[in-house]
C-alpha cells in the first residue's frame, strides 16, 4: 500500500532534545471543549463513498462521508477492501485539510482512515455522531499534524518520529493512560481502559490512532476544542 509508511520511508532524523509530552508549553493557548450533548456533523450534507483514493501532488483540502457498507464495484472481496482502507489521502507536495464523518453506528464495521503528507502539514477531523469506531493513520516526513477526534473515541494511541513539541488539550489530557515513552515512540490509552486490560494476543477492533511525524508538531484535541497561536509581546524593543 502507498500509505503504510515505516520508519525507513521517514528522512535520517537527528536527536530529539525534547521528548517529554508537554501540555501547550510553547506559549499556545488551548480551549476546552464546550461539550454539546448533540453531535455534530459536516454543516453542508454531501453523497456518501467508500474506499475514496486521493493522491495528490498539491494541497488536499475537503470534507467526505464514509459509508463503509457501500460496496465497490472493483473491490467486492471484503478483505481487499480492509487492505485499502475506506480513505486513503495523499499529498505529495502539499498539505493536507480534511473533515470526516462516519454514517456508521456502533454496530458497523470499523472504518479505516489514511492520511500520509510527504512534505506537508495535516490537519484531520473525525466527525461519528452515530459511534461507529474508526482506525486513523496520519504520517508526515516534515509537517505538523493536528487531529480532532469525536468524544466517543475509545482505544490505544501510538505516536512515532521525532517531534519538537508533543501537545495534548486538556480534554484529551484529562482522559489519557500513558503506558510508554521512548525517544521515538510513546504509547497510549485514551477513554475508560478495559478493565481487565488488554491482552498481547488480543486484537483490538475499537477506535485506534496512528501519528508518525518526522520533525513537525503532533497536537491532538477533541472536536470543539480550539488551539490558538501564541501571542506576540507588547513588549517593545529595549525596554
Amino acid at each position: 500500500m502507498i500509505f503504510n509508511v515505516t520508519k525507513a520511508d521517514l528522512p535520517p532524523l537527528p536527536p530529539s532534545d525534547i521528548d517529554s509530552i508537554v501540555t501547550a508549553t510553547d506559549g499556545s493557548s488551548i480551549s476546552p471543549p464546550p461539550y454539546n450533548p448533540s453531535s455534530p456533523t459536516i454543516s453542508n450534507p454531501i453523497p456518501a463513498t467508500n474506499c475514496l483514493d486521493i493522491s495528490r501532488c498539491k494541497n488536499i483540502t475537503g470534507s467526505w462521508r464514509i459509508d463503509t457498507s457501500l460496496r465497490v464495484p472493483s473491490l467486492n472481496d471484503a478483505n481487499a477492501m480492509d487492505e485499502r482502507g475506506n480513505l486513503n489521502l495523499l499529498g505529495r507536495f502539499g498539505d493536507i485539510n480534511a473533515e470526516v464523518e462516519l454514517v456508521g453506528d456502533a454496530s458497523s464495521s470499523r472504518a479505516v482512515l489514511r492520511a500520509t503528507a510527504t512534505r506537508g502539514s495535516i490537519t484531520f477531523k473525525l466527525i461519528s455522531p452515530r459511534r461507529q469506531t474508526a482506525k486513523i493513520e496520519c504520517a508526515s516526513r516534515s509537517g505538523s499534524i493536528t487531529v480532532f477526534l469525536p468524544p466517543s473515541f475509545r482505544g490505544p494511541i501510538t505516536i512515532g518520529g521525532v517531534t519538537r513539541s508533543l501537545i495534548f488539550s486538556p480534554g484529551i489530557q484529562s482522559k489519557l493512560m500513558t503506558f510508554s515513552e521512548r525517544d521515538d515512540q510513546s504509547s497510549h490509552f485514551l477513554g475508560d481502559y478495559p478493565q481487565g486490560g488488554i491482552g498481547a494476543d488480543e486484537k483490538w477492533e475499537g477506535d485506534e490512532l496512528s501519528l508518525t511525524t518526522g520533525f513537525g508538531k503532533i497536537r491532538l484535541c477533541y472536536l470543539g476544542e480550539t488551539i490558538e497561536p501564541p501571542k506576540k509581546s507588547k513588549r517593545r524593543f529595549g525596554r
